[in-house]
């Protein structure tokens, strides 16, 4: 602006006297402002200019409603000139074709109409009729761009098929009044008796009691059809993850890990994790799951009741390294003297057992963990709790400098990481 100032004075002998509002209407008289610069319009060539009316027309015809900035960018980039940004496109569109097509911030339609995204979206699923890939729907709605349909998708009308690569629209889903009073009837009986429904047990129940509703939605996956129950009865009962309960109860966490191996005679750590990401927990409640499980090895676990202990000789077995109040895991070396099981010993087996079968012995640790059993193999009543323990630990091996105490405990499988908070507390107490 300093410059045109200057130059005008020049030009007309006189001083420019012009408004910022009246220097600036003047100014998009002649060509159009992008990020603090005009630029004239015939920086778009003619050829280019009518590419992109001819690409604007024949996709709001035949892909939707409205058409992404961004996408017309994407697909003109190559024939603008070097350094031409997308909001200089836009705010050329905007000033070459005002009154022609219609201006949101993000996108344009035509005049007269109502651009809406989500309908284009709608419209896509109903007239297609079943479930799509991500990948389907981004190819056959290129007017939208990706990170749009993909918050589109968020919507709780748009039901997830597949681990969020599949989806499909809520009228899509077909089921009757009194199906749905059905699965309604099935949902409260089971929660009177159990205190909660898992999708599994909700799509056994249509896949043995209804199989017309899954004749009448053949693309309608497991999780597909738990989606679109609980948007039809949400107001009735609480969805969260892969558990349905009562709207007003709290749901019993632990009660749900051990329906949860109950149903299982044998599963995977991995299974597990699943299931607790299926409930929305942060954790794993190992209490629940070692009251009915035993976990074999590092990956497997198998239901307590198929495993049959003899228990005066594995705690006989036991007494020969643990004479004292306590020993450490590593303190039994080998397992040659216990008796023989359906599955080989090693330290996991020993944790399973020493949780609930032993008569003599008991395990005391801060907490369970999925990566080794760590803690202590202890008298029973030997210990008030695991801070007892430690200090414990720490006056007979003389362990009073910090370094030295983590250092011992982990080596010998007492804990696991050095999150342990109030190891000064315990080192000063093991002094005293």
């Amino acid at each position: 602006k300093r410059k045109f100032i200057k130059c005008y004075s020049e030009l007309n002998g006189k001083v420019f006297e012009d408004s910022n509002e009246l220097y600036e209407k003047k100014l998009l008289m002649i060509g159009f402002i992008s990020e603090g610069k005009i630029y004239l319009p015939s920086i778009v060539d003619a050829t280019t200019h009518k590419a992109l009316k001819k690409y604007i027309d024949k996709n709001l015809d035949a892909t939707g409603s409205i058409i992404y900035y961004s996408v017309i960018y994407d697909n003109f980039a190559d024939r603008l000139n070097a350094g031409f940004s997308e909001d200089m496109l836009k705010k050329y569109l905007i000033y070459i074709f005002a009154g022609v097509y219609k201006f949101d911030r993000e996108y344009l339609s035509k005049v007269g109409t109502t651009g809406d995204s989500k309908k284009d979206l709608i419209n896509l699923f109903i007239n297609t009729g079943h479930p799509m890939e991500i990948e389907e729907i981004y190819s056959k709605l290129p007017n939208i761009t990706q990170n749009a349909i993909n918050e589109l998708l968020r919507d709780k009308d748009f039901i997830v098929n597949f681990r969020g690569k599949s989806y499909f629209y809520k009228d899509i889903f077909e089921i009757e009044d009194e199906q749905l009073s059905k699965i309604r009837d099935f949902i409260r009986d089971t929660i009177q008796e159990k205190y909660h429904v898992s999708s599994a047990q909700l799509c056994a129940f249509i896949r043995e009691k209804m199989p017309e509703l899954i004749e009448s939605n053949p693309y309608v996956t497991d999780l597909g059809f738990k989606n679109s129950i609980k948007l039809l009865l949400n107001d009735e009962f609480s969805f969260k993850g892969d558990v349905i309960s009562e709207s007003s109860r709290q749901i019993d966490v632990k009660e749900l890990y051990r329906e949860f191996c109950r149903r299982r005679e044998k599963f995977t750590l991995e299974e597990l994790e699943e299931f607790k990401a299926s409930i929305h927990k942060s954790y794993i409640d190992y209490n629940a799951v070692f009251e009915i499980s035993i976990r074999v090895d590092a990956d497997t676990y198998v239901r307590r009741d198929i495993i049959n202990f003899d228990v005066e000789k594995i705690d006989n077995a036991i007494l020969n390294y643990c004479n004292d109040k306590y020993v450490s895991y590593l303190d039994i070396i080998n397992f040659i003297e216990f008796p023989t099981l359906q599955y080989p010993w090693n330290y996991y087996v020993l944790e399973g057992y020493l949780f609930s079968e032993s008569k003599i012995f008991s395990i005391l640790n801060a907490t369970f963990n999925k990566e080794k059993p760590v803690g202590a193999i202890i008298k029973k009543h030997a210990f008030d709790n695991f801070d007892d323990l430690i200090v414990d630990v720490i006056k007979e091996n003389r362990l009073f400098n910090r370094e030295k105490a983590f250092e011992y405990l982990q080596e010998n499988c007492f804990i696991l990481t050095r999150k342990f908070k109030n190891i000064d507390l315990l080192i000063n107490k093991a002094k005293m």
